[in-house]
């Protein structure tokens, strides 16, 4: 009995033949939204055999974990390459990613053995994280209150104006909270110590936290996207404080709108995943997406027959390779320009590839701002 760890994390028992998509997350294993890319079929007569299929455009490394005697260690050994439509048989400790995907498209293969062995060393890992954990985050904390009581000096140095005013209560507000915090972490070290000592450092923080006054943030929230025009992309996984506003903007957004033409430019581009991000640019009157793809052949292919299948044909669509006058080097321009059908454009510059990673699992920079057309009575 083979299990299947999909790239989003989950396990699952693999009953019989299995088609799974490009990978993370787990809604893009959902061959409903997301193009196919490797089949898992039983052998019969072999148990814990499989045969793998690449059934996606880019190729498929497989690899196979080996122990090493020299050094009583296991590594992952790489087996074959895969293209489309190649066949091989994989059994357990064996993994397999589309090539230069290798974080967000993991697929592992294991069985019993071999998921209980890894969750017993995931154990052991966790409690050595828990036993260091206090220590860490207290020495932590005091590199933290040294430079909040820097931060002080210099503030009450500067007290002759009223930003230094300022910056002396952000310093002395700073300072409170890491105080606060280093007592909570001492006081979860010190269970066992003497109660005289305990009172001792409680008396001594309340004083403190009593001198240097404190300041609530409880209430605080970023920025609203139309009240800044740089942003952060919205980062899968973190909280929703740290998602909100201009801290965690989505590309459909400010993609949007009724379009009359949509410049995409970037250095890799895809087009499945940017459709679905952005579905506005399926209406648009033209779109013109202008990758760095030159070594990619087959990312080529797959932006047009997307764009096609969505019905982005004929003078609606366009896809541009920029010639470059060397040899090395890419085109490697992250922008969007848009035309809107009632006038104005929108000009969006990035640091993000137009991919799903990119976008959604990393911090990335975003600008924009709009350009409202011209009024008639305007001065030339």
């Amino acid at each position: 009995m083979l299990f299947i760890r999909l790239p989003c994390g989950t396990t699952a028992e693999v009953t019989g033949p299995a088609t799974y998509g490009r990978g993370s997350p787990a809604s893009l294993s959902d061959l409903s939204i997301s193009r196919q890319q490797v089949q898992l079929d039983p052998v019969a007569g072999l148990d814990d055999v499989l045969q793998l299929t690449n059934k996606g455009l880019n190729p498929i490394i497989v690899e196979v974990l080996q122990s090493s005697d020299a050094v009583a260690s296991q590594q992952w050994k790489y087996t074959e390459l895969l293209q489309k439509g190649e066949s091989t048989h994989v059994g357990p400790n064996t993994r397999f990613y589309l090539s230069q995907r290798q974080c967000t498209t993991m697929f592992v293969l294991s069985n019993h053995e071999t998921i209980a062995a890894a969750q017993q060393q995931e154990h052991q890992l966790q409690q050595q994280d828990k036993q260091q954990q206090p220590q860490h985050s207290l020495q932590h904390c005091q590199r933290q209150e040294q430079s909040a009581a820097s931060a002080t000096a210099n503030a009450v140095h500067r007290h002759s104006n009223h930003d230094a005013d300022a910056q002396l209560a952000a310093a002395l507000a700073a300072q409170d909270r890491l105080l606060y915090h280093q007592q909570q972490l001492a006081n979860d070290m010190s269970h066992d110590e003497r109660p005289a000592k305990r009172a001792r450092a409680d008396s001594s923080a309340t004083a403190v936290a009593n001198t240097a006054g404190s300041a609530d943030y409880s209430g605080w929230q970023p920025p609203a996207v139309y009240e800044t025009p740089i942003c952060l992309l919205g980062v899968r996984g973190l909280p929703a404080a740290f998602n909100a506003g201009c801290l965690g903007i989505q590309l459909r957004q400010l993609v949007c709108g009724a379009l009359k033409f949509a410049l995409v430019s970037n250095y890799m581009v895809d087009m499945a995943w940017l459709l679905s991000a952005c579905p506005d640019l399926v209406t648009a009157d033209k779109v013109i997406v202008v990758h760095g793809e030159k070594r990619k052949p087959a990312v080529v292919t797959a932006i047009n027959s997307t764009a096609a299948a969505a019905g982005l044909t004929g003078p609606r669509f366009n896809c541009h390779l920029p010639p470059l006058p060397f040899g090395h080097g890419t085109h490697h321009t992250k922008a969007f320009i848009l035309g809107y059908r009632g006038g104005g454009v929108r000009v969006i510059v990035m640091t993000a590839n137009a991919i799903y990673p990119d976008c959604n699992n990393k911090t990335q920079g975003l600008w924009y701002q709009d350009f409202p057309p011209k009024a008639a009575d305007a001065a030339t």
